[in-house]
């Protein structure tokens, strides 16, 4: 049974500055969806000591949080992480949903590639020792989350088997995306969700960085037989995304609508992401340099 909320306020209200707001903040974080880049952002709102983030791969996430001291518990302002449907049962309350969903076979894509080059997630060694593809690597059914990921996360289902997603765990999702989440956004639309985030939830420092995301380079070939394997195993998620599209929306064309300076301050939010990620960028190479200046200043005059 999913708990009743106050109504959403509307997207075109500024809200209270981050820490202010009485509501604790939940980020459902869904695999593969800009999550990284979202939780930077967050921090750099609330501060990294009001913020719980579990890690990737952490099992049991309800508990790693649930265990801790009341008194810890009560400090964070934002918890964020995946698996994480129904931790609000152990935040201060009241507390609301945030998310991102993303297209289900470039997220599909995605996530295989991720696993193909990071040596630390708990299926690259099951594909890299058995050579899989994309669909050979979903049909394996090795982590029941390939079935239709984004649906299972909202609708807070741990149990189904790999294979037997079926249109009552669709329905959950609908149901908790509509009563539980104050904010949902797109991937394909970061820019923008992220300024109806802000406008919700009283946020100033947007910039952010394109983190944990592929190289430009890597592509991978899919066949007929792969796609048919994404289509099959994503089919919910599919349903489940144009629902969050057309809520999206809405909501993005009200918030146009009401404030005239959305697209100026769409033009800022991504002219001082770039700036930001040129000094990360300079500030990489300066580090490299100096870490090889000293490296070779200790070869030539010895320890």
């Amino acid at each position: 049974m999913n708990r009743s909320v106050e109504p959403t306020a509307s997207v075109s209200e500024r809200g209270p500055a981050p820490g202010e707001d009485a509501q604790t903040l939940i980020f459902l974080h869904l695999p593969k969806t800009a999550g990284v880049s979202l939780n930077a952002v967050l921090e750099r709102n609330y501060g990294r000591r009001r913020c719980f983030v579990l890690p990737a791969g952490r099992e049991a996430p309800l508990e790693a949080f649930s265990t801790l001291p009341l008194s810890a518990r009560l400090r964070y302002k934002v918890v964020s992480g995946h698996r994480i449907w129904g931790i609000d049962r152990f935040t201060r309350s009241p507390s609301a949903y945030l998310t991102l969903l993303r297209d289900p076979r470039a997220r599909a894509i995605s996530q295989y590639l991720h696993v193909r080059r990071n040596a630390d997630h708990f299926d690259h060694e099951f594909v890299l020792s058995r050579n899989l593809g994309v669909g050979d690597y979903i049909a394996s059914g090795v982590n029941a989350r390939l079935d239709n990921c984004q649906t299972r996360d909202i609708a807070g289902d741990m149990s189904t088997p790999f294979g037997e997603s079926a249109s009552d765990l669709l329905e959950t999702a609908k149901a908790n995306l509509d009563q539980r989440f104050s904010s949902v956004g797109l991937t394909e639309q970061f820019d923008e969700s992220l300024l109806l985030f802000a406008a919700r939830w009283g946020w100033k420092d947007l910039r952010y960085l394109k983190l944990n995301t592929r190289r430009a380079a890597e592509e991978v070939s899919l066949s007929d037989q792969d796609e048919k394997v994404i289509e099959r195993y994503t089919e919910l998620d599919e349903a489940l995304y144009e629902y969050a599209k057309d809520r999206f929306r809405r909501e993005l064309a009200q918030f146009q609508e009401d404030d005239p300076s959305f697209e100026e301050a769409l033009a800022t939010l991504r002219q001082r992401s770039r700036r930001h990620a040129g000094w990360r960028m300079m500030a990489r190479r300066v580090s490299s340099l100096r870490r090889r200046s000293v490296k070779l200043l200790r070869q030539r005059t010895g320890p």
